[in-house]
């Protein structure tokens, strides 16, 4: 490899670990910073993608829902869409995902999934403890020593319960659902058990339904999914044990520690939370969902167009976005647009099941599918897939595997034809 190409790697590498850090610990702490390294990122990547790690598949997955997202954009125009949402649309849609296809891609030719996972290991920590910070911050000096944090920051502590504003909390879906999936990617017992401690009381403590189901969700993932096992038998089983036994571990640790060193009732989190799942995520989305199905309705599941809400209004400054994203995206782009968008998720959770199935998936491909799925899932109550400080939770884990599955089918051997 020639020395030209590692400097652009080791560039590449540099600022995409700053995106990172700014992208997964500090999401929309400075938005203007993290565009523009974004934007660099990408730009890099180009210069150190290897050819046999961009899928095709995923591109025109890809240019379908392009497509998808240019006529509802025309149509929204047409049911009086306000200029600044096809602003927004460009870039939520199509600028900011692509650049985090390339940017994946590059981050597979680089340092490959495996290493990628000890990043997210390592930033785990940092969330966690930027999480610290923050209630430490709050309740010693106020809401104004936590303004780099959120522009609406606020805790709930009160009558045993624990709630705070943060956006840090997205990330840590991500990685409550990746590492509880799969927590023998991180090596170190004691790293692991540290980083799966904190997680855990970071989602107790968050007031974040989605945050706290993230670690069960995790959790089932590690138990139904079965991998691959290259070693013998007795020693594959003794080590899942160990994992496991690990894993839980950590919860009763953390138990023990937000029982010892905090007022909070963990049944009363506990109920709080199974009440606003019983609610369908709570009254304002509950309101909201029931709008865009009268407005699906309404258009006959054909689509209203981008930039173009219901009478119900979540969002005073952008009122055509909402919560509940993926009934707002049928009222928007109607049901077959929905089906495009939605595609390479569907296919994603497929092949990953089937791989499943067959014994080939590897402990790293449980963690990004473990990952993926929980912020899936979220998504369905939380509009972290419109935010572009959190589209890398849903773009990497699909670009890693599609990239992948493009290089192993071109590293299979190609016999000669004998005829030939």
């Amino acid at each position: 490899m020639s020395k030209h190409l590692l400097s652009r790697g080791r560039i590449f590498l540099s600022i995409t670990s700053a995106l990172l850090f700014l992208a997964v610990v500090i999401p929309n702490s400075l938005q203007k910073t993290t565009a523009a390294v974004q934007i660099a990122s990408f730009i890099l990547s180009l210069g150190v993608i290897k050819a046999k790690f961009i899928s095709k598949n995923l591109l025109l997955m890809f240019a379908m829902s392009l497509v998808v997202t240019v006529v509802y954009i025309l149509i929204g125009l047409h049911n009086g869409a306000p200029i600044i949402s096809v602003y927004q649309v460009v870039i939520i849609y199509i600028a900011s995902p692509l650049m985090w296809i390339f940017i994946s891609f590059g981050l597979l030719s680089t340092i490959g999934k495996e290493r990628l996972v000890r990043v997210f290991s390592f930033l785990g920590i940092l969330c966690t403890i930027s999480v610290g910070i923050y209630f430490f911050l709050y309740l010693r000096y106020g809401p104004d020593a936590v303004d780099f944090f959120t522009d609406h920051s606020n805790i709930n502590l009160n009558d045993g319960y624990a709630a705070a504003v943060l956006h840090v909390y997205g990330s840590l879906i991500f990685l409550a659902g990746g590492f509880f999936a799969a927590p023998e990617k991180v090596k170190s017992k004691w790293h692991r058990i540290l980083l799966l401690t904190t997680i855990f009381i970071a989602a107790v403590t968050s007031g974040r339904a989605a945050l706290i189901l993230a670690v069960p969700i995790g959790l089932a993932v590690n138990l139904a999914f079965r991998t691959e096992n290259h070693s013998a038998r007795g020693s594959h089983t003794a080590r899942r044990i160990i994992s496991i036994s690990i894993l839980f571990l950590t919860l009763v640790i953390g138990v023990f520690l937000i029982t010892l060193l905090t007022s909070i009732d963990l049944g009363n989190i506990y109920t709080q939370f199974i009440n606003k799942m019983a609610a369908g995520g709570g009254e304002a989305r509950v309101d909201q969902m029931a709008a865009l199905l009268n407005g699906i309705y309404g258009n006959n599941g054909l689509g209203s167009g981008h930039g173009v809400g219901v009478d119900y209004v979540r969002n005073t400054d952008f009122p055509w976005r909402y919560e509940a994203i993926w009934v707002a995206t049928v009222f928007r782009v109607g049901i077959i647009g929905a089906l495009i968008y939605s595609a390479p998720f569907f296919i994603y959770i497929a092949k990953i099941i089937k791989k499943s199935a067959k014994r080939g998936l590897s402990s790293t491909d449980k963690f990004y599918f473990g990952s993926f799925l929980c912020v899936f899932i979220a998504s369905n109550t939380n509009p972290y897939i419109e935010a572009v400080s959190f589209q890398w939770m849903y773009v990497i884990p699909l670009a890693i595997f599609f990239g992948e599955l493009s290089y192993n089918k071109l590293a299979v051997p190609r016999h000669n034809n004998p005829a030939s």
